[in-house]
């Protein structure tokens, strides 16, 4: 956001950064609803998810340099590495299918926003991150079926009961070790950047 090089306003970045700066504040509002209107059982999830998030987003966009040629930290954007991490915790408040997709496409909306992409390209990381984010949920919760036979049963309620009987931070140890799989949503946002970053490096896609 800021002025064109000929001294006028730059409307187009500054409407991009608004969008960014909106869909930021909205999924960092579901994450503190959910954690409120769970009388705090969900703070604990939502910071993993949050973790989960942004590294995942950090890993996705250095593999995608590294996979291009160039340096792991080389066009690095922190911001979307924050949303990133948004989408993780709004992740881990406990969404249905529909609301993990719509998750998956406003993160990554916001991401590209905020890394002042064209408007095409922001409608195309929509696309591929609600596609994306519905496939982490079904896998996650076929995989929990197979695996864990606890598709009811998630991270908070494991770290609940772990509570009862242990210290807090080997319940979260165990209660994730237990609902890994639950949190496959929350690396989507970072797989998608990766995957966009490579393209982008490459010439491939709407810049």
């Amino acid at each position: 956001m800021g002025y064109d090089p000929d001294g006028t306003w730059d409307w187009n970045s500054f409407w991009k950064t608004v969008l960014g700066i909106a869909i930021g504040v909205g999924l960092a509002a579901v994450s503190v609803m959910g954690v409120l209107t769970s009388g705090g059982t969900l703070l604990v999830p939502v910071l993993a998810g949050f973790a989960i998030g942004a590294s995942t987003s950090l890993i996705g966009q250095g593999i995608g340099n590294l996979a291009s040629g160039k340096n792991f930290f080389d066009g690095i954007n922190l911001g979307s590495v924050i949303m990133s991490g948004f989408a993780g915790a709004a992740f881990a408040t406990g969404t249905g299918f529909w609301s993990a997709v719509a998750i998956g496409a406003t993160s990554n909306m916001g991401i590209s926003a905020i890394e002042n992409k064209s408007w095409a390209n922001i409608g195309l990381s929509g696309l591929v991150g609600g596609f994306s984010a519905g496939f982490g949920y079904g896998a996650g919760k076929f995989l929990s079926n197979a695996i864990f036979k606890n598709s009811n049963v998630g991270f908070k309620e494991l770290f609940e009961l772990g509570k009862l009987d242990g210290n807090i931070v080997i319940s979260a140890f165990e209660a994730f070790r237990g609902s890994y799989i639950t949190f496959l949503p929350s690396i989507t946002p970072g797989i998608t950047r990766g995957i966009l970053k490579f393209l982008g490096n490459l010439g491939i896609g709407w810049s």
